[in-house]
């Protein structure tokens, strides 16, 4: 039966951060001082303890995406300087970089419209969008 506790043990902290960042369980059991049957119990039973994992991984990705996108120009313009470059790059590779830069730029428009939906909704705290349970 799963529990919901609330407060986590330093020990479950620790597992969980290792977990997020992409250890396996005996890892994260070593790193937490304890056995791996201990977190794939936790895991198990301990709801906190998956929301705790799960949150802790989307921080991270969130961190990922934020460096990417303060990037972003950059990336653009060597793109862009690849794909206009006509004496020392193939016209193979001048192409893949404009595909890649119109797909690019395809991306981050899709992405820069969801996030702006997402903010409108929040901000209108509609009551019919909830975020959806990570249990």
């Amino acid at each position: 039966m799963a529990s919901d506790d609330t407060a986590l043990s330093a020990q479950q902290e620790t597992a969980a951060a290792a977990l997020a960042g992409g250890a396996r369980q005996h890892e994260a059991a070593e790193a937490a001082g304890v056995s791996r049957r201990t977190v794939a119990r936790w895991w198990g039973e301990v709801a906190g303890f998956r929301r705790l994992v799960a949150d802790l991984r989307a921080e991270a990705l969130e961190a990922a995406a934020g460096a990417l996108a303060d990037r972003a120009g950059d990336v653009a313009a060597r793109i862009l300087a690849i794909a206009l470059e006509p004496s020392s790059v193939a016209p193979r590779d001048r192409l893949m970089a404009c595909t890649r830069a119109l797909t690019f730029a395809g991306q981050l428009h899709t992405i820069a419209d969801i996030d702006r939906r997402i903010t409108a909704l929040e901000q209108r705290g509609d009551q019919e969008w909830r975020p959806a349970s990570s249990d």
